[in-house]
Formats: structure tokens, sequence, C-alpha cells
């Protein structure tokens, strides 16, 4: 292997390991987007659940469940 060959070789390795690196840090990038979504996702959803519980958990909702149901 003349000297030539090998940083043509070497030339490619690296060219190959920058595009594999640059394909992983977009992902990291994307996957950290759908991660904030999710969790923006799950704190709406746990509001909701609270004002439900509130809701449920009322006196005056109870009472109405009961006169319903007469």
């Amino acid at each position: 292997m003349d000297i030539f060959m090998m940083v043509a070789v070497v030339t490619v390795a690296w060219a190959v390991v920058e595009i594999f690196r640059q394909k992983y840090k977009n992902t990291e990038k994307a996957d950290d987007t759908r991660v904030e979504q999710l969790e923006a996702t799950v704190n709406k959803l746990k509001e909701r659940i609270e004002v439900l519980e509130s809701l449920v958990t009322d006196q005056s909702y109870q009472v109405k469940r009961e006169i319903e149901r007469l």
C-alpha cells in the first residue's frame, strides 16, 4: 500500500465518521424536542385531571348526582 492509497483510505474513513456524527447529533436534537413536547402534554393532562378531580369531589356535584338518581 503506497502513501497515496493510505491517505485516501484515511480521508474516506474520516468522512464516514463525520457523516455518522452529524446524523447522530441531528437525531439527538430531534429527540430532545420530542421529549419537551411530551413533557408539555403530560403537564397539560395533569392540570386537566386536577380540574376534573376538583369537580367530582365538589359537594354540589355529588348532591346534583344524588338528585338525578332520584
